[in-house]
């Protein structure tokens, strides 16, 4: 990555290469080239969104992300292929380019900071709702102790840790 100034614009490219990628197969070399390059622009966007907003996206975020930071005004995206022929197959090589004006790095960044807190607030809250949920689940078992008279204690013991792990374990998983 480097930052060039185009006029009074500070522009960030973001430049990725695939690498290069052998085939027989002239066309599978290019859509291995730009399969490759594609990846590694995806790397290098989770890595700009650490830098920018503090965390690494995976690879779906950092996707998203990236098909966010297209669509706005201003980027510019270019590609540049190669393609040669050596003694053990075609040879071909994807060159991806990505500028980004200072104005998208801004509102890119708020963005993601903005999803950094909403996941956060997401985060304690499942934390919250975990605790009065055990809460309440204490409450009930005390509860129904004391109208048994003690008489059930084991089975009203296990039968609601049983449910309440499960409980627990299955609000964790399913919540996104």
């Amino acid at each position: 990555m480097r930052q060039a100034a185009a006029g009074e614009a500070t522009v960030r490219v973001v430049e990725v290469s695939s690498g290069r990628c052998v085939h027989l197969d002239e066309p599978q070399a290019r859509r291995e080239a730009r399969a490759a390059a594609e990846r590694a622009l995806v790397r290098a966007v989770s890595e700009l969104a650490e830098e920018l907003g503090g965390q690494r996206l995976d690879v779906a975020g950092a996707s998203r992300e990236l098909a966010w930071l297209v669509r706005q005004g201003g980027v510019r995206r270019d590609e540049e292929g190669t393609l040669r022929q050596a003694d053990y197959g075609v040879v071909a090589e994807q060159v991806v380019k990505l500028a980004l004006p200072a104005e998208v790095l801004e509102a890119w960044a708020a963005r993601l900071q903005a999803q950094r807190q909403r996941a956060q607030r997401w985060l304690a809250g499942k934390a919250g709702g975990t605790l009065a949920g055990w809460l309440l689940g204490l409450c009930a078992f005390v509860w129904l102790d004391r109208r048994t008279g003690g008489y059930y204690r084991l089975l009203l013991a296990l039968g609601s840790m049983g449910f309440l792990g499960s409980g627990t374990l299955a609000a964790w998983m399913l919540l996104p």
